[in-house]
Parts: C-alpha cells; sequence; structure tokens
C-alpha cells in the first residue's frame, strides 16, 4: 500500500462525508410539484481544478500521493479528473473523502464529486404525419397558430449568415440523409492524417468531439442512441431537399458532440464539450439533458462560453416540477436560458418543469424529427423544446451578427408570443416566435438630455456621452457634510414603445474615476410609485468599466411614463466620510459612453 495513504486511512472514520453533502455547488426552490430526479455521484473519480501556475510534476506529486491517478483522456487544461485507485476503494475510501481533504491544499481552486448526467426526455409517442410546431393549423386536435411561426419566417431569409450550433448529447448520425449537408465541418482539419492541423488539442476533429470516449467519432454507436439525432434535426435538418422533415433554423450548421454514453455518463465530459464547442466557432450551445446537480466545472465551462459570447440553452426538465435546482444557474451566467415545453394547443406540457428563472416555453410535445439509419419518429420532452429554441437563437445570431449574446437571448424572450394560458408558469405566458424574433429589431432608445445634478461638469455635454469615442464628461465631486463626496448625473429618454407594451429595458453605463473606494449606483425613476428605485452598483476604478443593467421585467411598466413615453435614470458615484467624520479626498468622476435599449 502507498505508505502516503497510512494517515489519510487513520483518519478516515473522522472525515468521511455523505454523498448528498458534496454533490451539487447550487440548487433551486422545488417548491410546488414533484421533486426532481436522484443525483447520483462517481463513485470511482472525483474533479479537481488547479490554481494557474500549477507544474504537471506538482500535479503527479499531489495525485499520487493519495493514491489517485490523473485520467488525461477525460480531463482538459481547466480541471482534471482523478481515479482512485484500487487499493484506495478496497480500502474503504470514497471520492467525498478526497474532496474534504483536497479542498484544503492551497494549490487547488476547486474539488468536487463528479454527477452522472441523464437525458431530460420520455419515452416515444406515436408519430405525427406533420410538424405542427412548424406550421399549426389544428391538425391531430391541436390549436391554429400554436406554433413558431416558421412557414412565415422562411418566406424571406435573405442577408441571414450561416452560424454553428453545437449540438451536446449522445451522439448524431452525421451521416444521416436530412443531416448530412447540415453537419458542421472544422475548416482547419485534415481528416483521416492523424494530426491535429488546427493545434486546437484534438486530432481529426472535422465535425466535433465525442468527450465520452475521447475520440473524433461524434457518430451513435447504435440505433438506440438516437436522442441527439432528433435534436439535430430539430435544429436544422436540410430543408427543400424532398426528404423527410426540416429543421427550424435552415442557415445553420450543425456541431456534433458527444458527451452522454448511457449510465456512468458525467458532467465533466459535457463541461469538456461546452468547453470543445465555444472554442472552435460555435454560436450556440443547446443540452437537453439534467443538470440539477450542477458542478463547479460545468458552471465554469458555461461561464467561459459567456466570455466567449456563445449562447448557452438547456433544457428546464420533464418531473412536472416548479424551480427546479438547474434554474439557479441563471443567475451564474449571462449566456443561459433554460426552455420548457409547450403543446399543440399552446398549454404547458404535463412533464414540463417551470419556475421564476425559466424564461420561455416552446413546442415540446410529438415533435417529428430525424432518427439514426435514415429514419424519423416523434418525442415528447423539454429535450425538443430545446433545440427548438436553439436554431431560433441561431437565426437571430446570424441576422444580427452585432448583438451579444445576451442580446440575442433578450431578443429571443422580447419576440415571443405571450400565451394567456401559460401566463400561470411562464412569465408574460412568453412562446417562442421565429417570424418576430428575426424580424426588425428596436434599436438603442434615443437619450434626450443629460444634467449635472451633484457636483461640478469639468467638460462633456450630451454629446459626449451618446458614443465610444473616448471623449468623456467629467465631473469633480462635492462635499456634503456628514455624508461624504457625490457626483452625479441625470440622463433622459424616450421609450419608442407604449408604456405597458415595453418587454425589456437595458442600461448600459461605460465610467471611471480617480479616486479610491468610489461606488456607483444608478436608479430609474418609478413613475407609478413617484420614488427612484435602485437598479445597480458597482465599485469603480481608475479604467473604464461597461456596466450592463437589465430593469426587471415585472416593474417595466413603472419606469415609462404612461402619456410622454418618457424615461428618467440617475447615476451618482460616492464616496462615504471616513470614521470620525473624516472627509475622504475629492475625486473625478468621469463617463464615456450611455445608452438605454427598449424591447
Amino acid at each position: 500500500m502507498n505508505q502516503n495513504l497510512k494517515p489519510l486511512l487513520m483518519v478516515a472514520g473522522l472525515f468521511l462525508v455523505g454523498i448528498s453533502s458534496a454533490q451539487v455547488v447550487g440548487g433551486g426552490n422545488r417548491g410546488i410539484g414533484q421533486t426532481g430526479p436522484t443525483v447520483v455521484t462517481a463513485p470511482t473519480h472525483l474533479i479537481v481544478s488547479f490554481k494557474p501556475g500549477t507544474s504537471d510534476a506538482l500535479k503527479f506529486d499531489l495525485s499520487n500521493k493519495y493514491g489517485l491517478a490523473i485520467n488525461q483522456g477525460h480531463s482538459n487544461k481547466y480541471f482534471s479528473r482523478l481515479e482512485l485507485s484500487a487499493s484506495v476503494l478496497n480500502a474503504g475510501l470514497k471520492p467525498a473523502d478526497f474532496v474534504r481533504i483536497l479542498s484544503s491544499n492551497p494549490a487547488i481552486a476547486f474539488a468536487e464529486l463528479d454527477v452522472q448526467i441523464t437525458p431530460d426526455f420520455i419515452p416515444n409517442d406515436p408519430m405525427f404525419n406533420q410538424q405542427w410546431h412548424h406550421n399549426n393549423t389544428g391538425q391531430a386536435g391541436g390549436t391554429a397558430d400554436a406554433d413558431v411561426d416558421a412557414v412565415e419566417a422562411w418566406d424571406d431569409l435573405a442577408g441571414i449568415n450561416e452560424t454553428v450550433v453545437a449540438v451536446c448529447d449522445d451522439a448524431v448520425d452525421i451521416d444521416h440523409e436530412d443531416l448530412k449537408n447540415r453537419i458542421w465541418v472544422n475548416p482547419n482539419e485534415i481528416a483521416d492524417n492523424n494530426i491535429d492541423d488546427d493545434g486546437n488539442g484534438y486530432i481529426d476533429d472535422i465535425n466535433g468531439w465525442d468527450t465520452a470516449d475521447d475520440d473524433n467519432d461524434p457518430r451513435p454507436p447504435s440505433v438506440f442512441d438516437s436522442h441527439g439525432t432528433h435534436v439535430a434535426g430539430i435544429v436544422g435538418a436540410e430543408q427543400n431537399n424532398s426528404k423527410g422533415v426540416s429543421g427550424v433554423a435552415p442557415t445553420v450548421k450543425i456541431m456534433a458532440m458527444r458527451h452522454y454514453a448511457g449510465q456512468g455518463s458525467w458532467m465533466s465530459d459535457l463541461a469538456t464539450a461546452i468547453d470543445y464547442a465555444w472554442a472552435n466557432g460555435a454560436h450556440v450551445i443547446t443540452v437537453s439533458y439534467n443538470i440539477d446537480g450542477f458542478t463547479n466545472a460545468l458552471v465554469q465551462a458555461i461561464q467561459r462560453a459567456d466570455t466567449a459570447d456563445v449562447v448557452y440553452l438547456n433544457s428546464a426538465g420533464n418531473n412536472g416540477q416548479q424551480n427546479p435546482p438547474r434554474q439557479a444557474i441563471r443567475n451564474m451566467a449571462d449566456n443561459v436560458i433554460f426552455i420548457a415545453a409547450t403543446d399543440n394547443r399552446d398549454l404547458k406540457a404535463g412533464f414540463s418543469n417551470w419556475g421564476t428563472l425559466i424564461e420561455v416555453g416552446a413546442p415540446g410535445v410529438d415533435i417529428l424529427s430525424t432518427y439514426p439509419a435514415n429514419d424519423y419518429q416523434s418525442i415528447s420532452g423539454t429535450s425538443m423544446a430545446t433545440p427548438l429554441a436553439a436554431g431560433i437563437v441561431g437565426m437571430i445570431r446570424g441576422k444580427f451578427p452585432s448583438m451579444s449574446d445576451r442580446e440575442a437571448l433578450d431578443q429571443l424572450i422580447n419576440t415571443c408570443d405571450e400565451v394567456s394560458s401559460l401566463t400561470s408558469f411562464i412569465a408574460n405566458g412568453r412562446r417562442v416566435n421565429l417570424a418576430k424574433a428575426i424580424g426588425n429589431v428596436v434599436g438603442p432608445t434615443t437619450i434626450d438630455s443629460f444634467a449635472v445634478i451633484m457636483g461640478t461638469l469639468n467638460n462633456g455635454d450630451l454629446n459626449s456621452i451618446l458614443d465610444s469615442d473616448d471623449v468623456h464628461s467629467n465631473i469633480t465631486a462635492e462635499t456634503y457634510s456628514g455624508r461624504g463626496n457625490y457626483a452625479a448625473f441625470e440622463i433622459g429618454a424616450t421609450s419608442p414603445k407604449e408604456y405597458d407594451k415595453v418587454k425589456s429595458i437595458k442600461l448600459t453605463v461605460e465610467s471611471a474615476t480617480n479616486g479610491t473606494g468610489v461606488t456607483q449606483f444608478v436608479t430609474a425613476y418609478n413613475y407609478t410609485k413617484g420614488t427612484w428605485d435602485r437598479l445597480s452598483s458597482v465599485r469603480l476604478t481608475a479604467t473604464d468599466n461597461e456596466v450592463e443593467i437589465q430593469v426587471a421585467q415585472k416593474n417595466l411598466a413603472h419606469y415609462v411614463h404612461p402619456t410622454t413615453m418618457k424615461m428618467k435614470f440617475q447615476v451618482t458615484a460616492f464616496v462615504a466620510v471616513k470614521r470620525r467624520g473624516a472627509v475622504p479626498p475629492a475625486f473625478d468622476f468621469t463617463t464615456d459612453q450611455v445608452t438605454v435599449k427598449v424591447g
């Protein structure tokens, strides 16, 4: 036995922890509805993220010290999978024991249990002969127009750029008659030469990657591995080819990613698939799996996708549950959205989860799509609703390439049909609509006025805050006895929409200060209450810092005057007096750009 294990075994009984205490890094209220599926963690490995700068030698030594081995095939530059040796397992030790021990090591950013990933879909329903989700005429007992208006959108696809949607799933039949011409091809890799031509760390990755088996073939091993092929067809099955079905997004290419290989599949493999997707040109990532027991490795991969300006969509789940734990990730990254499922009568599907952070619904019942071996089947689930929404986001990103990932999601949300039958489950009853999503966008709102309300204006005017040319407004703070130093300005803007039609308000402020300890507060005038409501606060630095503020959806109408459509915002920089009344040093507050967008 490894001699280093002896002290560990002696105290094993003192730090053994139950799996339930370490299986998640976040969660949410289960609330009303069914409980979620059981979370299962890996019995023979754990996930560790070493701090930047940790040498490979130290990683090896630290792992070896505890009888652990780094599994290179299931590790990446962001985290490592550490396998427990047979001697460690025979001694009765579990991954949770090493999570506790390694979490306190100064070379480790985090250690956590890996969580088994399971599909978010329910068994097949009988096959329908029509794709009602594209164009619902009332077939099969449905309600006419309870669809995404795909036919209306397809009338004019001029000017929509090709984008890439990564389907992270159980494989994609890239040879399917209705998919083969819509599969992404890595432009910098030469097939079958056993060389990593583009230097991305993956050899011969022509159409994607299989992170479950760590190879370059994302095809399904058998016809029973059908979920990802069905999902891919919903996104982008070829249109007008006299075969099968049509995907919702005829202008996208599908990056095939296989992370799920049945029982014994782990979130760390999904995290690696996400990292591959954003690093290799995907604009959108769609995942139709249960991530309620989400890990640090998974969340950080999603956040890296956000940094890379890539949208992440995930299924809400099929437990008929309110506020599933996974929705908490919505508050951890701006690029995230969860999708509920609706039926052909514009009702929430009985199996679909819903919640306060599940922002839209999409058709997900009896959805006809591609199946392995040139077959077609109808399946129901939020697994089907999610790629439908992902395809629409892919179209948005092709139509409006200057939009950020968050702006593309705002466009998806703000152009939804508002369905009264869904309002009990989804805010404003939002169900996605392709035709509206790729229609015209309400652009930046005109700012009408700029006025200093505290401090002294040294330079700048309305024009200086309307563009990003680095011509700043500059305000020297003034002292208010017993309180501190303040510099503030107020802007006025006019909404292009009536107050009760506004679906989004986003304020962007780019500012800086030469002072220390200065906090910026942004407030909006509430015409209903007659108050100034705080929207955000942030500590300022000497470097221009751009802050995006989304006004709370439920209060939007309060911030637009019901007759004049005027809006008012105040931006204040403040540092408080010190202990015993000492006045802090004076500071200058500079602002480069302010924008207001109303959708």
